[in-house]
């Protein structure tokens, strides 16, 4: 990862991240890559993940670095489109409780775009999340979960 491709949409930065976020090159790439948005004057940005098949627990802890750097710069990072076992990753972390994550782009950047936006977005999903399941009861049409214990 070279840099991050950016877009501008509404002030906002969009960076579309690529590639696997796992422990090596690809975790000090993408920390390189953000501190070349931050240094060209970026406080709000998105970090697009659709085109991330992957990531590890050492990518988990690098999302939340990056959202420490940008933060300790001035500036709001959110996430934007995590896909399949990424989606379910982040999920099963609960990243959203220390860095947004949104369904889709646009959610993301309504959020930035907001007029107090310079503080984090209390928002922790895009529109169609729903919340963690438990072990309480199962969904509909679903057998029952094994109880902890």
């Amino acid at each position: 990862m070279a840099g991050l491709p950016v877009e501008e949409r509404q002030g906002i930065a969009v960076a579309r991240v690529s590639g696997r976020l796992t422990i090596g090159r690809e975790l000090a790439d993408l920390s390189e890559a953000l501190e070349g948005v931050l240094d060209a004057g970026w406080r709000r940005i998105v970090f697009d993940l659709d085109a991330v098949p992957y990531v590890d627990s050492a990518g988990v802890g690098e999302l939340v670095a990056c959202r420490r750097t940008v933060r300790e710069r001035g500036g709001v990072l959110v996430l934007a489109r995590p896909r399949g076992r990424v989606r379910d990753l982040l999920e099963l972390t609960r990243i959203e409780t220390l860095v947004p994550v949104f369904a889709d782009v646009h959610g993301a950047v309504a959020a930035l775009a907001a007029p107090d936006a310079t503080a984090a977005p209390d928002v922790t999903a895009g529109p169609d999340a729903s919340p963690a399941p438990t072990n309480a009861e199962p969904e509909a049409g679903e057998p029952p979960r094994p109880s902890e214990g």
